[in-house]
This record gives structure tokens, C-alpha cells and sequence, in this order.
């Protein structure tokens, strides 16, 4: 009875390592999608994919910096702080770079587009 026990837990530790594995490729695969979509413009598609991939994977800075960047694109400044603090307290670099630049915009400074790409630029260098 005690081998049955134990054979169970087995299985059952490594269905549910299994499944694991399976929710982390695909949120992966989700996030390639989103970034597809993101080089194209196609935001609210980009969005969608972010999304599921976050639900599935809470600790990928990446994933939060990209769904930043979407929001940056579509003026939803809010909502790309909330999602750059996530980053930062996860523990990105790149997010704290991305909210301290952001945070010390006006509205006389650039555009969104321009503040991404002059950030791109000097992450890049």
C-alpha cells in the first residue's frame, strides 16, 4: 500500500511537472506573437498575446517591458508605468532605465514613438 502511495505521488509530481513545461512553451510561443505583432503595429494583437503569456508566466521581465512598450505606442502612459514597475520589482535593469526616463517626461517632451525609439537607441548602444 505505502509503494502505491508513493508511485502516485510520483505520477502525479511529474504530470504536474509536465504541465509546467507545456504552459511555459507556450507562453514563450505567445510571447514571439506578441513581439510579430508589436514590430508590425498591430497592437491590440500584440496586447492579446501579452496578456495570455503574463497569465502563464508572472516573472518574465520581458514580457512586461514589451506589453509597456504596446501601451507606450497606444498613449496608455498609465497602464505602461504600472507594467514597468512590475518589471523593475521583478528585478529588469532595462525597466528601471525605461521608468526613469519616463517618469521624468513633461508634456513639452517628445512624443511616445520618439521617447521608444531615442530609448531603443541608447539601450542599443
Amino acid at each position: 500500500m505505502r509503494l502505491l502511495l508513493i508511485f502516485i505521488g510520483a505520477c502525479l509530481f511529474f504530470t504536474a511537472k509536465a504541465q509546467d513545461v507545456q504552459l511555459l512553451k507556450g507562453a514563450e510561443h505567445q510571447y514571439e506573437l506578441a513581439q510579430e505583432a508589436y514590430a508590425e503595429e498591430r497592437y491590440n494583437e500584440a496586447l492579446k498575446y501579452l496578456n495570455t503569456s503574463i497569465m502563464s508566466t508572472k516573472r518574465n521581465t520581458d514580457m512586461y517591458i514589451l506589453r509597456a512598450k504596446v501601451f507606450l505606442a497606444i498613449n496608455e502612459n498609465k497602464r505602461a508605468l504600472r507594467d514597468l514597475h512590475k518589471a523593475s520589482r521583478i528585478g529588469s535593469y532595462k525597466a528601471d532605465l525605461m521608468l526613469d526616463s519616463l517618469l521624468g517626461r513633461t508634456k513639452e517632451t517628445k512624443s511616445n514613438q520618439q521617447f521608444m525609439e531615442d530609448l531603443e537607441e541608447y539601450l542599443s548602444e
